[in-house]
């Protein structure tokens, strides 16, 4: 009879996978919200720039998660 024992690497793996995927969804939210709010449909120069800060924000974010993946899939 044999047990199941669960890898808590491929646990947390998922779960770096599941925010990695919740990160990409918010930048893609964001970068139709950008779209929207270029120059030519009337959005201030203040909302143009703090929609790119939260983009920025997002990508440094998703780099992090990339190197974590990384170190990850070395270990293992």
């Amino acid at each position: 009879m044999s047990f199941w024992n669960p890898d808590p690497r491929k646990a947390y793996f998922e779960l770096l996978n599941k925010e990695f995927n919740q990160v990409l969804s918010s930048l893609r939210i964001l970068l139709q919200e950008a779209g929207v709010n270029s120059p030519n449909h009337g959005a201030s120069t203040e909302e143009r720039e703090k929609l790119h800060s939260e983009i920025n924000e997002i990508i440094t974010k998703i780099k992090n998660v990339e190197k974590v993946i990384t170190e990850i899939k070395e270990r293992v």
